[in-house]
C-alpha cells in the first residue's frame, strides 16, 4: 500500500508541477516578482508543514539554494519570453550539466552510454533553436537552458549535502522571495494576484509536500521517470486552455530530449527497475 501510494503522489506532483506553464500565462506581472511571491507563498506553506526545520551554512546548502533562485526566476522569465513547450523541455537538458559536473564536481565516471544520451539531448537543444524565429524567443530559450544548468546544480548540491533536501528548497524560497521585494511595488490586478498565489501554494507548496512523502516510498526509477510527466503535460495544458501549439520542430526536439532522459534513467537504475 505504501508503494502505491508513493507512486500516485508522485503522479499528483508531477501533474501539479505542470500546471506552472499555464498559470503563468495569465500572470501579468514583472517575472521576478512572480517569482518572488510564489516563493514566498510556497516557502510559508512548507514552514508551516516543516515545523521543525533548520538550515546548516554549508557550501552546498547555501550554493544549492542559490542555485534553487535562479532556476526559479529563470524559468518563469523563460516562460514570458518563449512557448511554455520550450521553456520547459529545454529546462530539462539538466541532465547535460549533470553529467558535466558530475565528472568535475563527484568525480563519476561518466560513459559512452552517457555522453551519447548527452549528445542527443544537444541535438534537441539546436532543434529549438532552430525552431526560434524571433530574437525575443532565442532569449526565453537560453533562460531555459540557464535554468537547466541551475537546476543541475542544484541537484548536485543536494548529493553533496550531509542535510534533508527540503532544507534546501525552503532556503531558496526564502531567497527568491526576498530578490523579488524592490519589484513588488507595480501594480497588479486581482487576476494576477489569485493564479500567484495558485501558484505558491499549488503548484510549490503542496506539491513539494507529496514529492517528499513520495520519495520514501518509490524506487530511485520511478522517482526520476514519473515526474517526467511533468514536460508532457506542462505544454497540454498551454495548448487546451491559451491555444499556444507546439509545431513539429517542437515535438521532435522534445522527443529526442525526453526519451533520452528516460533512457539514460534506466541505464543508472536497471537494478532497480529489475527489482521492482
Amino acid at each position: 500500500m505504501n508503494h502505491n501510494k508513493g507512486i500516485l503522489y508522485l503522479i499528483v506532483t508531477a501533474v501539479l508541477w505542470s500546471t506552472g506553464g499555464i498559470l503563468l500565462k495569465f500572470v501579468f506581472w514583472h517575472p521576478i516578482a512572480i517569482a518572488g511571491l510564489r516563493s514566498a507563498i510556497a516557502g510559508f506553506v512548507l514552514l508551516a508543514y516543516y515545523r521543525k526545520i533548520s538550515f546548516s551554512f554549508t557550501r552546498a546548502n547555501v550554493i544549492g539554494a542559490l542555485a534553487y533562485c535562479t532556476l526559479v526566476v529563470l524559468f518563469i522569465a523563460s516562460n514570458k519570453s518563449t512557448s511554455a513547450a520550450h521553456a520547459i523541455l529545454l529546462q530539462f537538458t539538466s541532465p547535460i550539466w549533470v553529467g558535466l559536473l558530475s565528472i568535475v564536481v563527484l568525480k563519476e565516471y561518466v560513459g559512452l552510454k552517457d555522453w551519447v544520451t548527452i549528445s542527443i539531448i544537444f541535438i534537441g537543444m539546436i532543434i529549438f533553436f532552430f525552431d526560434s524565429s524571433e530574437s525575443s524567443h532565442i532569449f526565453g530559450d537560453v533562460l531555459a537552458i540557464i535554468s537547466g544548468f541551475a537546476m543541475a546544480v542544484y541537484i548536485i548540491c543536494m548529493k553533496l549535502s550531509t542535510t534533508p533536501p527540503i532544507e534546501t528548497t525552503i532556503a531558496g524560497n526564502i531567497i527568491v522571495a526576498i530578490v523579488g521585494i524592490p519589484f513588488y511595488t507595480q501594480n497588479v490586478d486581482s487576476t494576477s494576484l489569485m493564479f500567484i498565489i495558485i501558484l505558491g501554494l499549488i503548484q510549490i507548496g503542496i506539491s513539494y509536500i507529496f514529492f517528499t512523502k513520495a520519495i520514501k516510498y518509490v524506487s530511485a526509477l520511478e522517482a526520476i521517470l514519473i515526474p517526467i510527466l511533468e514536460p508532457l503535460l506542462n505544454p497540454i495544458w498551454v495548448m487546451l486552455f491559451y491555444g499556444e501549439t507546439p509545431n513539429m520542430q517542437t515535438l521532435i526536439g522534445g522527443l529526442l530530449i525526453l526519451s533520452s532522459i528516460v533512457y539514460q534513467a534506466y541505464q543508472k537504475n536497471k537494478k532497480a527497475f529489475m527489482t521492482s
